[in-house]
């Protein structure tokens, strides 16, 4: 049977006009590697961009996991389904809002060890797939919907006076995903879209 952690509904935006998805990319790994240490260099990542968990919190007391879902096969493999759930605030504005989505999936994990530099090292091998989503959220708060003004002229805000503030934001955070995409796969020694530096985390857990 599986462990099933903790769940929240607030991990997903509203597919409307005012939540606006960005980018949506994917990494795959098959090789060996270090899962504690891929979830590190993510969560680090994150902290040092400015994203914070849904609840509110950033560094060593932000925990953007919202659902943990753990599956131990007759084989003794690991399967896992994992969500993350992040935000931030770009302008320190009420108005916009980052919202990324990460998932995890592991399928036929497996903890081994392997020979490094004459010591045994414990790493894990198995089928790791990344789904990340970037949305641009408007008026998260709902404050102008609820206003008896605003809620008038949001649409003219939206669609002529924040176009192009729209339009640098949406911009901004597809960068930030593949930026994040790129750090894992050099990370896991992937191919990347460019030449990134040299990343400080151990490469592939070791």
């Amino acid at each position: 049977m599986g462990k099933l952690f903790k769940f929240e509904k607030r991990d997903t935006p509203d597919k409307g006009s005012k939540d606006i998805l960005v980018a949506k990319v994917m990494v795959e790994n098959e090789e060996t590697f270090h899962m504690k240490n891929l979830y590190k260099l993510i969560h680090d990542w994150l902290d040092e961009e400015g994203f914070r968990d849904i609840y509110g919190e950033r560094g060593t007391s932000g925990n953007p996991e919202v659902f943990y879902l753990e599956r131990i096969l007759g084989t003794g493999a690991k399967e896992h389904r994992i969500r993350w759930r992040c935000v931030k605030d770009p302008t320190n504005s009420d108005y916009y809002r980052y919202f990324i989505k990460i998932d995890f999936t592991t399928i036929n994990m497996k903890s081994i060890e392997i020979m490094h530099q004459g010591y045994k090292m414990k790493t894990d091998r198995g089928d790791c797939i990344i789904d990340i989503e970037a949305w641009l959220q408007l008026d998260y708060k709902g404050e102008w919907v609820t206003h008896p003004i605003l809620k008038k002229v949001d649409k003219l805000f939206r669609n002529r006076i924040y176009k192009e503030q729209i339009e640098t934001h949406k911009v901004n955070l597809y960068k930030t995903v593949y930026r994040l995409q790129n750090t894992i796969k050099q990370y896991l020694k992937l191919k990347t879209l460019y030449e990134m530096p040299k990343p400080f985390h151990p490469e592939k857990g070791i």
